[in-house]
């Protein structure tokens, strides 16, 4: 074996070279005791003792160079920022009295705080539950009860106890089953039983007393709500259902604060939400009938609600997969597509009439329905209509018959419309998609704006909307982007060049409109697969105009052959004339009186400018 020398001064071990052993010193005396247990006393002298009257003094030693460990204690406060470390053993600390073998022993352990009460001085603060029985008895009580897991080894309930509460009953019965048949059980039971029932029986009292009577105080409000159990919320008229988390008071708001989850969808899958649903204090009582926030035992239809939670379910299934088209007659929430949702059962889409993505409510949504004959009643030529249809059913079901001989290019369809204002361009455009079963995309060219960048964005980000709802885009008044470019201009040609990309890799239908009689633009003009030419209204086109508007009146039509042959004489477009009607049934509602010849005649004359009305016409025989 060998043997080491330290270094006293670097090391700080517990001999020095002058006390060396002689060598008869025993082979013993070199091996140190063993090390004592944890916490026993030792009769080994302290590292700090074992230094030599000779070695270099303590002051003169380095920070950190003693191998020894010292302990230091919490003593009492100097001051109200620092603790106060000390080197003695506090006298007042011992065994915490959990922690000692008498009390583990003990089924149950019940602690009482101090109370500022002068009638209770203490009040049961908690209750740990240590017996194996009882734990298996409270597993049966709490199955299914969320945030209860009765399997722990240290089981605990705190005040108010809210737990045994909603479970009280299915503690009772087999309290009783357990007095019958597992008599040992029922020992332990009892012991529980009878702590929690002078702690909680005046309180379930009252609230069984209440809900007797049909009302509620804000105070035992809570009571409705069991964790796991569902919750109902009615907002803007709508039911909805959540499940219940929690509940808790907020005194500085003034409300319980009832914590739920509900399915919703993310965009990629179906999962839970949460939500809160918030009641706010009120004082006295107030009826469960009245209630907006109400647990699913108040239901007055239980089957019902049932039975229409389901189907509702179902839709909202099957709204949030795939893309749909929807008609939609309820309040709109605009909002981030990307935003959570604090909601219940809405779904994420896009309103075509207000171009935002809003939340839509699940009730309020339905199949549209189409109008049959409105294609049949647009007065254009048939070759026209027939032209229309053929390019739109086309490219349903040959998309890729005509690719460009660069892959992806080419693919979309071009129409533009060209006439004056009031032929029926867009109208046809609305038509069209209207018999063709498919959303229509309603731009103008005002809202790509002006700059280059801009427009190449939002065109970017129509053209693709388009595709993945299979919708047709129609651009209206777009003269700006047919314009024939020149030198002179150039964000024109930039604005121009930008269109031009971003339509040749567009796979969609695009139907653009143009009252301008300016040269269009060769490389536009290239691109456009059909081009229709709306001639000015004539005399028998108007008058069947006048007839279709006036046919809204129903019987309070008084228009006869004579002056709807009167009315096509006036040279007006299809919007004006639609306008005059609309305003002349508003004008002969509220005077109580039929749609004539006379109140047509009196709103022309107000909406036109003195000296060129040109309503003679409307007088003569």
């Amino acid at each position: 074996m060998s043997s080491h020398i330290h270094d006293p001064a670097e090391k700080g071990c517990a001999l020095s070279i002058k006390d060396a052993p002689s060598l008869s010193t025993t082979l013993d005396s070199l091996i140190p005791p063993p090390a004592s247990p944890p916490g026993s006393p030792s009769s080994a002298p302290s590292p700090s003792k074992l230094v030599d009257s000779e070695s270099p003094h303590l002051s003169q030693r380095k920070e950190g160079s003693q191998c020894a460990i010292q302990t230091l204690y919490e003593g009492p406060p100097k001051c109200k920022c620092c603790i106060n470390w000390v080197e003695a053993y506090p006298d007042d600390l011992r065994m915490a009295v959990e922690e000692e073998a008498e009390t583990k022993q003990k089924a149950l352990v019940v602690r009482m705080s101090k109370n500022h009460d002068d009638e209770n001085p203490l009040a049961l603060h908690s209750i740990i539950v240590q017996n194996a029985l009882l734990k298996q008895t409270l597993g049966q009580v709490f199955e299914g009860y969320r945030g209860i897991t009765t399997s722990l080894k240290k089981l605990v309930f705190k005040t108010p106890f809210r737990p045994f509460h909603f479970r009280w009953k299915q503690l009772a019965e087999l309290l009783e089953y357990q007095k019958q048949y597992d008599r040992d059980a029922a020992t332990y039971t009892q012991l529980l039983y009878g702590v929690l029932h002078d702690e909680l029986h005046e309180q379930m009292t009252e609230i069984n007393d209440l809900l007797d009577h049909g009302v509620i105080t804000y105070n035992r409000f809570w009571a409705l709500f069991e964790p796991g159990k569902l919750v109902f919320n009615v907002k803007n008229g709508d039911e909805h259902s959540f499940i219940a988390i929690d509940c808790q008071y907020n005194d500085s708001e003034k409300q319980l604060v009832v914590t739920a989850k509900y399915i919703d969808w993310d965009g990629e899958r179906f999962g839970y939400a949460p939500t809160c649903l918030k009641i706010h204090e009120f004082s006295g009582t107030r009826k469960l009938s009245e209630l907006e926030v109400y647990p699913a035992s108040l239901l007055q239809s239980p089957d019902e609600t049932r039975s229409r939670l389901i189907s509702r379910g179902k839709k909202f299934h099957s709204l949030n997969t795939g893309v749909h088209h929807r008609a939609y007659s309820g309040r709109v929430t605009f909002t981030d597509p990307k935003r959570d949702n604090d909601g219940q059962l809405h779904v994420r889409g896009y309103s075509l009439k207000t171009k935002f993505w809003c939340l839509f409510d699940v009730d309020h949504l339905s199949d549209i329905t189409w109008n049959n004959d409105v294609f049949s009643q647009l007065l254009l030529p048939p070759v026209y209509k027939s032209l229309m249809l053929s390019f739109v059913e086309g490219r349903a079901t040959n998309e890729a018959s005509f690719d460009d001989i660069v892959e992806g290019k080419g693919l979309g369809i071009i129409i533009l419309l060209l006439g004056s204002t009031g032929t029926g361009k867009t109208l046809t455009a609305e038509t069209v998609a209207e018999e063709a079963r498919k959303p229509l995309y309603l731009l103008s060219a005002g809202e790509l704006g002006q700059d280059p960048a801009g427009i190449e964005s939002r065109l970017r980000l129509v053209f693709k909307i388009a595709e993945s709802w299979n919708a047709i885009v129609l651009l209206d008044e777009c003269d700006v982007f047919l314009r024939e470019r020149s030198s002179n201009e150039l964000t024109h040609n930039e604005i121009v060049a930008v269109f031009l990309r971003e339509l040749e890799y567009y796979r969609g239908l695009l139907v653009m409109t143009s009252n301008s009689d300016k040269p269009i633009d060769p490389a536009f003009k290239s691109r456009i697969d059909l081009t229709l030419h709306y001639p000015e209204l004539d005399k028998a086109t108007r008058e069947q105009i006048w007839r279709r508007f006036a046919t809204k009146a129903g019987s309070r039509n008084a228009l006869d052959g004579s002056s709807y042959e009167r009315l096509s004489r006036l040279p007006m477009n299809g919007r004006e004339i639609r306008n005059a009607v609309k305003i002349s049934m508003f004008w002969a509602a509220r005077e109580e009186k039929e749609l004539g010849l006379d109140q047509i005649r009196t709103v022309l004359q107000v909406s036109r400018e003195a000296g060129d009305s040109g309503l003679e016409v409307l007088d003569a025989a």
